[in-house]
């Protein structure tokens, strides 16, 4: 019986898996996650991706001011010596996660839930999109990232975003780099991947470009996670857990924070409430 309502407090990541994105998909928002917290950069990404775990984050738990997520640290112990993927860890990963948000998924309406995610991503949206200059809807668009890239017109809302003003990127956004470097045909700077702060800051490029390489980099990375894409695929064992929906307890929803257990009434996706858990990543 789905009697609790809206599932609150779940990470973009796993609404990710909420909303139904596809296992590639689902590890590409992690590598995103990873990608904003400067724990691991791309060394190459043909045949397939091949990682450098940053030496602050090689005991694959973080720090405390930066601590990594569970999914975050499984997506870690995947990344084999050489830099590539392990097909059956990276499954695991994913396999963990399903578990994980089934479970906190339990007694809460499915559908409410996925209309209450679906409805953050457009806030994060509109957070973007009345930005009132190109710096501020740049800032707006890096802090909403892991939201936005759950939207399917990801590309389109962002060139409708960008329209009539460019993205001004900042040097220490490491996933902006990593998009950049590998796909745009004609990079023009480069990061220091050691002293981020240190780098050239990259001049800004029109919003349609900018919408191109995100989606391209979003595409391309989906599809180039292992060598062996069948053999990842069929190491993730099917869920026991059947996706149905009831007529749920209807709660109202005003906060759309996505702090775990977030009791705040607060106004913002990105909100900075210090509740247990918290945080968008």
């Amino acid at each position: 019986m789905e009697s609790l309502g809206i599932k609150r407090g779940l990470t973009a990541v796993e609404a990710s898996y909420v909303i139904d994105l596809k296992p590639t998909q689902i590890v590409t928002e992690i590598l995103y996650s990873l990608l904003q917290k400067r724990a691991v950069w791309s060394e190459s990404i043909n045949p397939s991706l091949k990682l450098r775990v940053m030496p602050e984050f090689k005991n694959k738990t973080g720090s405390e001011e930066n601590p990594l997520r569970y999914y975050e640290i499984d997506f870690l112990n995947a990344v084999k010596t050489d830099g590539t993927l392990d097909e059956e860890k990276l499954a695991h990963t994913v396999m963990y996660l399903r578990d994980t948000v089934e479970e906190k998924l339990r007694g809460f309406s499915r559908k409410d839930t996925i209309d209450y995610y679906r409805r953050i991503v457009n806030q994060a949206w509109t957070q973007v999109e009345q930005a009132g200059t190109p710096d501020l809807a740049s800032k707006a668009y890096d802090e909403q990232l892991l939201w936005l890239l759950l939207d399917p017109n990801n590309r389109v809302r962002t060139e409708t975003a960008f329209r009539d003003r460019v993205f001004e990127p900042n040097p220490m956004w490491f996933w902006y780099w990593y998009g950049y470097t590998n796909y745009n045909p004609r990079p023009v700077a480069k990061p220091n991947i050691d002293a981020p702060a240190q780098s050239v800051k990259p001049p800004a490029i029109p919003g349609a470009e900018f919408a191109n390489n995100i989606a391209t980099a979003m595409e391309k990375t989906s599809s180039n996670f292992v060598l062996n894409l069948e053999k990842f695929a069929n190491s993730i064992v099917p869920s026991q857990t059947t996706k149905v929906s009831h007529e749920p307890a209807h709660h109202k929803a005003s906060c759309v924070c996505a702090c775990h257990a977030c009791a705040c009434a607060c106004a913002c996706v990105s909100c900075a409430c210090a509740c247990a858990g918290g945080g968008v990543g």
